[in-house]
C-alpha cells in the first residue's frame, strides 16, 4: 500500500474522530452543517498540505471536500469515506 495513502487515510480518520468530540462538546450533538469547513480547517492545521506538498486555504478545501462527499456518495462501492477521499486526494494531489 502507498505510505502516503495511509498517512492521509490516517489523517482523515482523526479528523473524523476530532470532529465527532466537536460536535458533541461544542454543538451538543447536533449534526454540523458546514462539517466541510470544520474538517478543512482542522486537517490543514495537522499537516494535510504538508502530506500532499499542497497549498490549500480552507475555503477551497472545504468544496473540495464537499464535491469528494458527493462522489463518495455515488462511486464509493462500500469503500469508507476515509478511504475513499485518501485515495482521491493522493491520487490528484500527490507532489503538485
Amino acid at each position: 500500500m502507498n505510505p502516503l495513502f495511509e498517512q492521509m487515510k490516517d489523517l482523515l480518520l482523526k479528523t473524523g474522530s476530532a470532529h465527532g468530540v466537536y460536535e458533541e462538546a461544542e454543538l451538543h450533538g447536533v449534526y454540523d452543517q458546514d462539517w466541510h469547513l470544520w474538517y478543512a480547517g482542522w486537517a490543514l492545521q495537522h499537516g494535510l498540505n504538508d502530506l500532499l506538498q499542497a497549498r490549500f486555504d480552507v475555503d477551497t478545501l472545504a468544496r473540495l471536500l464537499l464535491e469528494i462527499n458527493e462522489a463518495h456518495r455515488q462511486f464509493s462501492h462500500g469503500e469508507s469515506w476515509e478511504e475513499f477521499t485518501a485515495r482521491w486526494l493522493v491520487e490528484k494531489y500527490q507532489g503538485q
